[in-house]
C-alpha cells in the first residue's frame, strides 16, 4: 500500500492511460463495432438477422430445378436428370392423377444410372386414392440423383403425371448417394 501513496503524478497518469486502454476498446468493440456477415472459405456469406439468427439458403435461386412430366408411361420414363457434369437434389415430389377410367392404382419413382435402364434404388411407391388429387412427398434434406443417372417414374392402372423440384450442384460437390427417407 506504501507505494500507491508515494506514486509521483506521473505514475498515475500512466495507470490511468493504462486502464484506459484496457477498457476503452472493449466497450468500442462491443457497442461500436458489429458483424454483418460471415464470409465462408468458398467466399460464399451467410448473413445474421436483426434477431441473432443465422440467414442461409440452401442455394442460389439460380440453381434451382423444376421439372414437370405429364403422361407418365407404364414402363419407367425419365422424369428428372442432371445436366452434364452436375448432380440434382431432390427436395420434392408431386405425383398427379386425373378421375376415372384413368385413374392410376400406384405411381413409383426410381433411380437409374443412363435412361431408365438399370435401377440403383427404389425412391418411393405411392399407392393412389379413389378420387383425382396431387401426393406431395418431402423429402429432407434432400437425396441426390447422381450426374449420368436419371430420376424415373412410372404408373400402373392408369394415368397420371409427375412434377419434381430440388437444385443443381456440381456432382463434385454433391453427397453420396442414399435412398431417401421420409
Amino acid at each position: 500500500m506504501s507505494r500507491l501513496k508515494n506514486m509521483s503524478g506521473a505514475g498515475w497518469v500512466v495507470t490511468g492511460i493504462a486502464v484506459t486502454l484496457l477498457l476503452v476498446p472493449t466497450g468500442v468493440a462491443a457497442k461500436g463495432l458489429k458483424v454483418t456477415g460471415i464470409i465462408g472459405t468458398s467466399g460464399n456469406k451467410a448473413d445474421v438477422t436483426t434477431t441473432g439468427q443465422l440467414q442461409v439458403g440452401e442455394t442460389s435461386p439460380t440453381n434451382f430445378y423444376t421439372h414437370f412430366t405429364p403422361n407418365l408411361p407404364s414402363s419407367y420414363g425419365v422424369v428428372a436428370a442432371p445436366p452434364s457434369g452436375d448432380s440434382l437434389i431432390i427436395k420434392s415430389a408431386h405425383p398427379t392423377w386425373g378421375g376415372a377410367p384413368s385413374l392410376p392404382a400406384e405411381v413409383d419413382l426410381a433411380v437409374f444410372t443412363g435412361a431408365c435402364t438399370s435401377q440403383v434404388a427404389v425412391v418411393d411407391i405411392v399407392a393412389v386414392g379413389t378420387t383425382p388429387g396431387v401426393v406431395s412427398l418431402s423429402y429432407e434434406p434432400g437425396f441426390v440423383v447422381p450426374g449420368g443417372d436419371t430420376l424415373c417414374a412410372r404408373v400402373t392402372g392408369g394415368g397420371a403425371a409427375v412434377s419434381v423440384n430440388g437444385y443443381v450442384v456440381p456432382s463434385a460437390d454433391a453427397p453420396l448417394f442414399a435412398a431417401p427417407s421420409r
